[in-house]
């Protein structure tokens, strides 16, 4: 397929492909491993929490079944049975608050605890409470909490009461309270976990619900407390543990909820373990906040995610790097000079010496651009020897018919001129001889009174004078034509082979019309040893056409510079104006005979031609260089050697 007619295929990019199954390759079986390393890690944590609050759970239940034996035994009471189960899962009391409008409220509250001190014990300062010098309590919007001993003793009689009596002063008019430690606990999980019980919904005859022990909740009725999304927590979790869910034969219960503490912002998620306690008729709970453990998962998880989505695309990255290093490019390279090579540049593709398929491709395809190279190199240089052959003979036959036209021109105009030329100078020659022996007739004859013969001897020798002062220039034009008939005919000029260059161009000038020439200004720069090989005659044709040329170019009123300087053993001779420059279309077709770039009037165009001549006649060369306003001629001729 030829240059012309190749025509591309449409380009698919390799490295949209390369970079595609680089990702389905690396990337994505690396996400995929991520995402199961992340679901893995999250269930198996997740599943270890569960275990973790299992076995707290069951730990509470044995130890709870403990007291309860103990209790069916006689061994323990039951408000001290509570009290140690309420050490060992809430801790030690800490506060203990009822709602109260001032410090008579405090005698009566005691009173239901079965606390009896002598009046005028407690003082109240401010918004604190003080027994004698120890601080006991304080008072805060409608609540009065007792701390410090006096709240231990309190929890102390609280806790003896039965639990129906625990239960009203909870949610009677006092709206007891009592929180404990969670720190002192003698079991405990985490900062949120902790075990706790509430009363079965079937174990009282109102259905009420209500918390047996609890770090802040202690013997509240739980029945109308709902999460933030309407759900009744202490009622669903009464009612898995009393196994009125379909799946009643479990043993332990899941349950999932929201819960919103007083003072956090948000809702935070728990999980709980249920586990009920026949003999107590209590509902066992275990659980802990999700975002302690499952929501550092969670973060963990998305740590994890995004480092390995950043490595996945980091190793597809690294991998299509090291595809596009390792094979796009090379094969870049081979298409664009595989490319080059259709559109006929056979150079310039690179060497790869890797040794695997490309590089064995590549270098067949070096291989054949050479080939091809060499091939269309050869074809080229036969061409262009051909062609250059071709000029070489046209111009020969051009120039050998120009020449002999010019010389039948040369030869006819010189027969022409030179009879009525021969004749002009032989009457000249004759008048001039004539007139002058008359004008001596007439200067020797003394008898002329009045001085008439004098005067008229004196314009006849004048004339004689004028006469042969016009032979010269007749002279010179039978030479000139004498000369153009020689170089028509293919001679050589003849003459004395040494020419003074200076004055061999002042003579040049000499012939120039006076009157044109004094309207310019002519510089010269000439060395008067300077003396070059060429007859006399012939350089002043030369000068003469070459001052002619650049004072036509300045229109005989402008500046022109000549100049000669050796080099070596020749000699430039340069002629400069300051002229429009020479009509770029012409070229060196200005040295031919009848090539002007003036007008008709002005010249034939023989000037240039004939210098040419002459000037390569003695082995010597013409050229110039020209642009608007600075045309420079230089002829190279040979130095002179000493006779």
């Amino acid at each position: 397929m030829s240059a012309k007619g190749f025509r591309r295929p449409r380009r698919r990019s390799l490295l949209g492909r390369l970079r595609a199954w680089t990702f389905v390759g690396v990337a994505a079986p690396m996400l995929a491993a991520t995402l199961g390393v992340t679901l893995v890690l999250r269930y198996t944590t997740e599943q270890a929490t569960l275990a973790q609050i299992r076995d707290q759970l069951d730990g509470a239940w044995a130890y709870i079944d403990e007291i309860h034996q103990r209790t069916r035994s006689g061994d323990l009471g039951g408000g001290e049975a509570l009290a140690q189960i309420r050490r060992a899962f809430a801790g030690r009391a800490s506060q203990l608050s009822f709602r109260s409008a001032g410090l008579e409220d405090l005698d009566p509250f005691l009173e239901t605890l079965g606390l009896r001190f002598p009046g005028g014990t407690f003082e109240r300062r401010g918004d604190a409470l003080f027994r004698g010098r120890e601080p006991v309590g304080t008072f805060t919007d409608g609540w009065l909490t007792l701390e410090g001993g006096l709240a231990l003793e309190a929890e102390a009689s609280f806790t003896s009461l039965p639990l129906e009596r625990q239960y009203e002063l909870a949610n009677g008019p006092f709206d007891l309270m009592l929180r404990y430690d969670l720190s002192t606990a003698v079991s405990r999980m985490r900062n949120s976990g902790y075990v706790w019980a509430i009363v079965l919904e079937n174990s009282r005859p109102d259905g009420k619900i209500f918390e047996v022990f609890h770090p802040s909740l202690t013997m509240k009725d739980v029945s109308p407390l709902r999460n933030a999304r309407g759900e009744p927590v202490g009622l669903n979790i009464a009612r898995l543990a009393a196994g009125t869910v379909p799946d009643g034969s479990a043993e332990v219960y899941r349950y999932d909820y929201s819960w919103r503490n007083p003072g956090e912002e948000r809702d935070r998620f728990k999980t709980v373990l249920i586990r009920p306690h026949r003999g107590f008729g209590w509902a066992l709970g275990a659980g802990l906040y999700r975002d302690e453990v499952i929501g550092l998962i969670d973060g963990l998880s998305i740590i994890v995610s995004l480092i390995g989505t950043l490595v996945a695309l980091g190793a597809s990255l690294l991998v299509a790097r090291i595809g596009k290093r390792e094979l796009f490019d090379r094969v870049a390279r081979l298409d664009a000079s595989l490319t080059a090579m259709a559109s006929g540049s056979y150079r310039g593709i690179p060497a790869d010496g890797r040794g695997d398929e490309i590089s064995r491709i590549t270098e067949a395809a070096r291989a054949l651009a050479e080939a091809v190279a060499e091939r269309e190199a050869s074809l080229a240089g036969a061409a262009a020897e051909l062609e250059r052959r071709v000029e070489e003979r046209s111009g020969q036959l051009l120039a050998a018919e120009r020449e002999a036209m010019i010389g039948r021109l040369v030869a006819g105009f010189a027969h022409e001129i030179n009879n009525p030329l021969a004749a002009i100078k032989s009457v000249v020659e004759t008048a001039r001889r004539e007139t002058g022996r008359i004008a001596e007739r007439l200067g020797g004859n003394r008898a002329d009174a009045d001085g008439s013969r004098a005067a008229a001897a004196l314009a006849l020798a004048e004339l004689a004078s004028n006469l042969e002062a016009l032979g010269e220039p007749v002279t010179r034009i039978g030479a000139l034509l004498g000369t153009l008939s020689s170089l028509a005919a293919g001679k050589s000029a003849g003459g004395e082979e040494r020419t003074a260059l200076l004055s061999s161009i002042g003579d040049a000038l000499a012939l120039l019309p006076r009157a044109a020439i004094a309207r310019s200004t002519v510089e010269l720069e000439l060395d008067r040893d300077l003396t070059v090989r060429i007859d006399p005659a012939g350089a002043r044709r030369v000068w003469l056409a070459l001052a002619t040329n650049a004072l036509q170019a300045v229109d005989w009123q402008g500046r022109i510079a000549i100049r000669a300087k050796p080099l070596g053993d020749r000699v430039a001779v340069e002629f400069e104006d300051e002229g429009p420059g020479v009509d770029p279309g012409l070229g060196d077709s200005i040295f031919e005979p009848f090539v002007s770039s003036r007008p008709r009037s002005e010249g034939l165009g023989l000037g240039l031609a004939l210098a040419r001549g002459i000037v390569t006649e003695y082995g010597g060369s013409i050229a110039f260089d020209s642009r608007p306003g600075r045309t420079v001629f230089r002829v190279e001729l040979e130095v002179a050697r000493e006779p």
